[in-house]
């Protein structure tokens, strides 16, 4: 009872389409108890802590996640998998209904340019076996984990383009690695993503907004100005620097205010 519990409430678990409705329940009531029994909040991005403070009446501390720049690109990399740069789409994320990779292969299927889609993530799990036993097309290409940072970071570099799915909330990790390895990004729309990306990315809801992006020319000019204002956004919101000094003057308020509240 006298510890100081801090609670950071990463993304809406319950929404996950992988749980079932008992399980998702479940979570919904494990995030009820959290708020009520922290003693403070942090919400990983600003929608989150505007869905606390509307839902539970609880205000939050925002304390993004970082990412630190890649500065070492090494095309010869690519070589091993037959890739070429610009020449292949790329997703990294779990294997999980709700970061829309079947949405994003049908998209990518249907498109008139026919580029590979480099799919990388354990495929082990039941949905990932799905994937592979639906899409047995030439152009998908499933990598499964890749855990080699240099090699993810030369992927994300080189990618004509690179598509983030994720929409259960929160700021997710592997996109701003995306970001700050200047990728250029095409998102799913979700408030999440905006909140992260802004105007600097694009956006698709359906497999037909893949389709259509995947088939545009590429606006070079366009993907530069997106490439370069995400990178100044890793540099100044999204480092690990600032993420580190935030929690630590949180911590130092909180125990400063214990102190004197044990004291009285």
């Amino acid at each position: 009872k006298k510890t100081l519990v801090i609670t950071n409430m990463d993304g809406m678990e319950w929404q996950r389409a992988k749980y079932s409705g008992l399980v998702r329940r479940f979570l919904k009531f494990a995030e009820k108890l959290a708020v009520s029994n922290s003693d403070a909040l942090i919400g990983d991005a600003e929608p989150v802590c505007d869905y606390l403070l509307t839902t539970y009446d609880s205000p939050s501390i925002f304390i993004p996640y970082g990412a630190e720049i890649f500065n070492n690109p090494q095309p010869g990399l690519l070589k091993s998998m037959e890739l070429e740069p610009g020449k292949y789409f790329l997703v990294i994320a779990r294997m999980q209904p709700d970061n829309h990779i079947e949405t994003i292969i049908n998209g990518v299927l249907n498109a008139a340019i026919r580029l590979p889609l480099i799919i990388v993530g354990n495929d082990q799990n039941k949905y990932g076996q799905y994937l592979r036993k639906k899409f047995k097309e030439e152009q998908i290409k499933f990598l499964g984990a890749i855990y080699d940072i240099d090699l993810l970071n030369n992927l994300r570099h080189y990618c004509r383009l690179y598509f983030h799915g994720h929409s259960a909330g929160g700021t997710n990790p592997s996109l701003l690695e995306a970001m700050a390895a200047g990728s250029p990004v095409c998102a799913h729309d979700n408030k999440f993503n905006r909140s992260v990306l802004g105007k600097n990315a694009y956006y698709f809801a359906t497999s037909g907004d893949i389709t259509l992006l995947t088939n545009m020319q590429a606006e070079k000019e366009q993907e530069k100005t997106f490439i370069a204002n995400n990178l100044t956004l890793i540099k100044l919101k999204y480092n690990w620097s600032k993420v580190v000094d935030e929690y630590l003057a949180l911590f130092e308020k909180l125990l400063s205010q214990k102190n004197t509240e044990d004291m009285k």
